[in-house]
């Protein structure tokens, strides 16, 4: 490791009249630095990737005999070496220091533009708060005199105050309202990490340096502060499902919450299992994948289980005619599950002639999870064809009338009978067919009824006389009825 900055103290000391052999050691500065700003180098130089600058005193090694690869090790990625944290060159670029070889920077190799006030001040990175620090004036490439520069100990040191931040979550970017430092002096300040930054979960810590705007009486300074990031919950949506029937199964278009973030989801109830009628509350638990991150959100929603209506098939019945009464051929209602079934009307009913509507209540076994139901058929009643009975009359011998003898028709429900032909009639020998029309006295229910029967009408048989042997009679006697 080199030891640019002999020279320097050298040349400095030479100046101010100083035995060289008087400057201070580490263990001097480090005695001097206030206990809460302590020689820590990420702090005051930022590398963007680079080691950070060591600035090595004669026969004096690093504090804590720490190399510049072991400091970059503790440095976050983006505190890396920005000098104008620690050297402020009024929107110059400032001099770095050259880490491949370990050896200063050559004079020309440092910024000739740097306004004198704003000269190469080390306290930036090693505060000695009682010791002089050896400047560079990069005007002339001269160290400055100790005209134009103030010793060290005469600045002041600002204070800074910044209160610790509340707790906030991952995923929140750093803000104002956490990046809030306020200094009892003008200037500016340089926050790491910045705003906008996102910090993973656990505690971090959050560095500022403040720059004095008046550099020639106010020293710059570092404060630190710890912040606690919290796990993020993530946001669930899961809409509030529609009703549904009971017997229906538990599926995605009820269990259908969802994440910002990737992850798992467990729910309770789970899929495919049928709830009873009511109302229920579906849970669910999201296990996030990235649980160093985000922790396990819950959410809940109440759904809706309706009685199911149960399902009643009653195919229509055939017409029956008038007088045959209701039976299970016509009160044939089945439903889907088990239950009783109340028809109007009931069995055995004898309905009129007509279109009738039947109806039936289905009340189901389990009505917790059914409810009654009612459906309707339609019959057709068709009149009824009353019987006759008509006995085949015996012949007749032609020249007699026919009768009640023979026209003797016989109904089984109260009507009236008209014979062809009628009453009284004498027909010839042969062989007649008799009709009647029945015509019902209730034609609402009964229609007219036909009936026919042979009559045979005989020829008339010759007459046989009588006549005995009349007695002999004398000439002349007259006959008589004797």
């Amino acid at each position: 490791m080199g030891r640019f900055f002999n020279a320097l103290q050298r040349s400095q000391a030479e100046r101010s009249g100083v035995d060289p052999s008087a400057l201070p050691g580490a263990t001097e500065l480090m005695e001097n630095v206030e206990q809460e700003a302590a020689l820590e180098w990420e702090i005051a130089l930022k590398g963007h990737g680079k080691n950070i600058a060591q600035v090595y005193f004669e026969n004096v090694e690093t504090p804590g005999a720490t190399d510049a690869t072991e400091l970059t090790e503790s440095v976050e990625q983006e505190a890396a070496l920005e000098w104008e944290t620690a050297l402020q060159g009024l929107g110059k670029n400032v001099s770095q220091v050259d880490f491949e070889n370990d050896e200063p920077p050559r004079a020309t190799e440092l910024m000739e533009s740097v306004e004198q006030k704003a000269a190469l001040e080390w306290e930036t990175a090693l505060r000695g708060l009682s010791k002089n620090i050896a400047q560079v004036d990069s005007g002339n490439n001269e160290p400055p005199s100790t005209t134009i520069l103030a010793p060290a100990d005469a600045r002041t040191t600002p204070t800074i105050t910044w209160p610790t931040p509340g707790l906030i979550t991952y995923g929140k970017k750093l803000t104002f309202a956490q990046l809030n430092a306020k200094a009892s002096v003008e200037g500016t300040f340089v926050y790491t990490p910045d705003p906008g930054y996102v910090l993973p979960v656990g505690t971090h810590t959050l560095w500022v340096t403040f720059i004095p705007a008046d550099s020639g009486r106010y020293a710059p300074r570092q404060v630190a502060v710890s912040i606690v990031v919290a796990k993020a919950t993530p946001a669930l949506s899961w809409p509030k499902p529609a009703a549904i029937i009971y017997g229906a199964a538990l599926d995605d278009a009820q269990l259908n919450a969802s994440s910002p973030v990737p992850g798992s989801f467990d729910y309770s109830p789970a899929p495919g299992e049928v709830l009873t009628p009511g109302m229920h509350t579906l849970s669910v638990t999201f296990t996030p994948a990235d649980s160093a991150n985000y922790a396990a959100a819950q959410a809940s929603v109440s759904l809706t289980v309706a009685r199911a209506t149960s399902v009643i098939q009653w195919p229509a019945p055939d017409p029956i005619t008038y007088g045959t009464r209701l039976s299970a051929a016509q009160l044939c209602a089945v439903a889907s599950v088990p239950g009783t079934f109340e028809y109007n009307p009931g069995l055995g009913a004898v309905l009129a002639a007509g279109k009738h509507k039947l109806s039936v209540v289905f009340t189901p076994a389990d009505t917790l999870g059914y409810s009654k139901s009612e459906t309707a058929a339609s019959l057709t009643v068709a009149k009824a064809t009353p019987a006759v009975t008509w006995p085949t009359p015996d012949p007749i011998a032609y020249g007699a009338a026919i009768n009640a003898i023979q026209l003797n028709a016989k109904a089984t429900v109260p009507g009236s009978f008209a014979y062809t032909p009628a009453a009284g009639e004498i027909l010839e020998p042969g062989v007649h067919e008799l009709s009647v029309t029945f015509t019902p006295i209730d034609t609402l229910n009964y229609t007219a009824a036909f009936a026919v029967v042979p009559l045979t009408i005989t020829e008339k048989l010759p007459a046989f006389v009588t006549w005995p042997v009349p007695s002999a009679i004398s000439y002349g006697t007259a006959l008589d009825g004797a």
